[in-house]
């Protein structure tokens, strides 16, 4: 007996390219996937990705940055956190501390981003 499982992820920040549309689809066979989403529910069987491993891979806090709309920076530095906290949690602290760096570089231009970035402690 399986229970009902129920998954959607939204890529708010950028569109999924055609490529990880397909590395989706070989998760499941009958979600339904789109540029922006991935929607999906199990009664009989049971979820093959890892949602966190998702969440960073797919569906992850970078879009909310390229938006250059200072408001939307608060959510994303709120993002940011998650994944660190995930990071730590799953022993990938260089990892992260590598894109962040890299985030930094990318977005240099953007005071009003990495002073947040900076607040927040990352």
């Amino acid at each position: 007996m399986s229970e009902y499982q129920y998954y959607e992820f939204q890529a708010i920040d950028r569109p999924l390219t055609e490529e990880q549309m397909e590395e989706l689809r070989s998760y499941s066979t009958r979600a339904t996937i789109t540029r922006t989403s991935f929607v999906n529910d199990y009664s009989w069987g049971s979820f093959k990705g890892d949602a966190d491993a998702w969440m960073e891979k797919y569906f992850d806090a970078f879009l909310l940055i390229a938006t250059k709309q200072p408001n939307r920076y608060d959510e994303a530095v709120r993002l940011l956190l998650d994944l660190r906290d995930l990071a730590q949690r799953q022993g990938r602290d260089r990892e992260f501390s590598r894109n962040l760096n890299a985030l930094y570089l990318d977005h240099a231009r953007k005071p009003s981003f990495t002073n947040r970035l900076h607040k927040a402690g990352l």
